[in-house]
């Protein structure tokens, strides 16, 4: 019998065939378990057989018995089995026990610790790991597989992403400045020294095209993407800043900041977003449920 080259993923099939009539010392009980029709089965074990060059099983009254040169085939393709059910029990633990979020600086400091308590009170050996960034930059390392999912504030998103809206919570502009009334239109702020998150944030953004097309040119006098750092320039006095609701809730609350009324309804959206074809893997089901049920934004 001389050996005959076949393709990897045939020579796989192949291999897979011999192994299971091998293991079930049948070819009826194997096509059985791999859902195949004993001819089939038949056809690939022989196929195998002609790929190396020497024959594999021997058929007797009761079972199918192993060659000489089958035992040896048969223990490889053991090993080589064996290895994949390790595979596979390794991608579940994966899928279940580790979870990579992509979110933005001030949702990881003010949002996220609420969501990872409440995912871990449910699945107390999760592993979490979370990155921060600037939204686009989350957008760009979930397509790259390199997050399972993000929170971040709304952007344009590409089409093989999910998108689920979470929050949509009001920026409220604070001081530590007694001069400034208590209430006052946007364009009096015009040349009034404003700290604003770094060059390419979303909010950002999306303040410097609210404040344009009212003709308005606001004066920046620091960018940090840290909120304690920008609370804490607020608090010397350097300038207003705006902050999502939820950022400065407490600080209001205690006196720390003044919040300046404007009549403008400025607000951002917060949005969990994920790989379409990452949506039955069980930490993302897991995570968007979890924000289908809960709060976090209260």
């Amino acid at each position: 019998m001389e050996p005959h080259h076949s393709n990897p993923i045939q020579y796989f099939n192949h291999l897979k065939a011999f192994y299971y009539v091998a293991l079930c010392e049948s070819f009826t009980r194997a096509a059985d378990k791999l859902s195949l029709s004993q001819s089939t089965l038949s056809i690939q074990v022989q196929s195998l057989e002609q790929q190396l060059g020497f024959p594999l099983l021997k058929q007797n009254k009761r079972r199918v018995e192993l060659t000489e040169e089958g035992n040896i085939i048969f223990s490889y393709a053991k090993s080589v089995f064996a290895t994949l059910d390790d595979l596979a029990s390794a991608a579940d633990d994966i899928r279940k026990r580790k979870i990579k979020i992509g979110t933005t600086p001030t949702l990881a400091q003010y949002i996220v610790p609420k969501v990872i308590r409440k995912l871990r009170s449910g699945e107390s050996g999760l592993k979490v790991h979370i990155f921060t960034g600037q939204s686009r930059e989350v957008i760009d390392r979930i397509k790259n597989y390199e997050y399972h999912i993000g929170i971040i504030t709304r952007c344009e998103y590409p089409r093989d992403l999910i998108s689920l809206p979470v929050a949509k919570p009001k920026l409220r502009f604070v001081v530590n400045d007694p001069r400034l009334a208590a209430a006052v239109d946007m364009e009096d702020l015009a040349g009034y020294p404003i700290i604003l998150t770094d060059p390419g944030s979303v909010t950002r953004d999306y303040l410097l095209q609210e404040f344009g097309k009212r003709g308005i040119s606001i004066k920046i006098c620091a960018e940090s993407e840290n909120a304690e750092i920008v609370k804490g320039m607020v608090n010397l006095g350097m300038g207003g800043a705006f902050f999502p609701a939820f950022a400065v809730e407490e600080d209001l609350r205690e006196g720390r900041f003044r919040e300046i009324a404007l009549p403008a309804d400025l607000c951002v959206h917060i949005d969990v977003v994920y790989m379409k074809d990452r949506k039955n893997l069980t930490v993302v089901r897991n995570f968007v449920e979890t924000f289908k049920k809960h709060n976090f934004f209260r």
